[in-house]
């Protein structure tokens, strides 16, 4: 960490000191992944003692950014850095819309609210095979409600996740919903209105929460 101080004076002989600011600069560590639109990849993240003084422990708690593409696993966000010793802590991304995310992880202190630690996390994503592409003409001006009509395809019951890559363009009315073993039923699926002619590309992603199954669905629209 790197600090230095600015002094901001009313006039030049400098006796009148109107404003002093701290400025400190925080060296940034860089994570770069690989993963697909639309799955999810555990990661994990190394928090080390080695900031201000190692001899005491530390309660830290981590922040992302950008909770929808990178998230920590329930519990791991939060813990006690013991002296002279490192945790670990596991996340997960899960990118649904751009090729290129990019996400700042923030590790504060709890006890003085200062920053300990921080890392830029850039996430590159091919993009995933379509197993179905459904179109849709839309009028300008008017919500759009559709019908997608899904099998499960497993022999069991299960409770499916459906997750959209662009909220501002399609929207799943139901994000998640509970299939008997082979079961066929509809999705709701509500197109917001936009005001000018043209298409739009969104896709769909539906899986099982063991992951075990997986589907990705582009929708087109066509908007006249």
């Amino acid at each position: 960490v790197h600090e230095f101080l600015l002094f901001i004076y009313l006039e030049k002989t400098k006796s009148d000191l109107y404003l002093t600011w701290k400025f400190e600069i925080y060296s940034m560590n860089i994570i770069e992944l690989r993963t697909h639109l639309g799955s999810k990849s555990t990661q994990l993240l190394r928090i080390e003692n080695n900031r201000g003084n190692n001899n005491d422990a530390k309660s830290l708690k981590l922040y992302s950014n950008e909770p929808t593409v990178l998230f920590f696993v329930e519990g791991q966000d939060e813990f006690t850095l013991l002296p002279s010793q490192a945790a670990e802590s596991k996340y997960i991304i899960h990118p649904k819309n751009n090729i290129q995310n990019t996400v700042m992880i923030n590790c504060v202190n709890t006890a003085n609210r200062d920053l300990y630690q921080n890392w830029l996390v850039k996430i590159t994503s091919q993009k995933p095979d379509i197993d179905e592409t459904v179109k849709v003409e839309c009028i300008i001006g008017s919500i759009t409600n559709i019908k997608y009509e899904f099998t499960n395809p497993l022999n069991k019951w299960v409770l499916l996740n459906i997750d959209t890559g662009n909220s501002e363009f399609l929207n799943v009315v139901d994000s998640k919903a509970a299939f008997d073993a082979n079961e066929t039923k509809f999705i709701n699926i509500s197109i917001p209105s936009q005001e000018a002619v043209g298409r739009a590309e969104v896709l769909v992603f539906i899986y099982d929460q063991d992951e075990v199954f997986s589907r990705t669905v582009l929708f087109q629209m066509n908007y006249k």
